[in-house]
């Protein structure tokens, strides 16, 4: 990513159990957004989502799934 971008709105959301993706690759990218639009005049919001007692795939447990599928 480039310093002084205007980059659009980020939300970019993770499970703390995954076991495929580091939880803290999500953290390192997420705050690298954030740095690299300080600057830039109308960029839009970067945030993140930790989805607590969650993984990828089986590790989520049925009321997990229940939800992200009512949504």
């Amino acid at each position: 990513m480039k310093l002084n971008v205007k980059y659009p709105a980020i939300f970019a959301t993770t499970e703390d159990h995954d076991d495929r993706v580091y939880l803290a690759h999500s953290f390192k990218s997420t705050a690298a957004l954030q740095v690299a639009t300080a600057d830039a005049t109308g960029s839009g919001p970067v945030f993140i989502r930790i989805e607590t007692h969650a993984g990828y795939g089986a590790g989520k447990p049925t009321s997990k799934l229940i939800d992200e599928s009512a949504r």
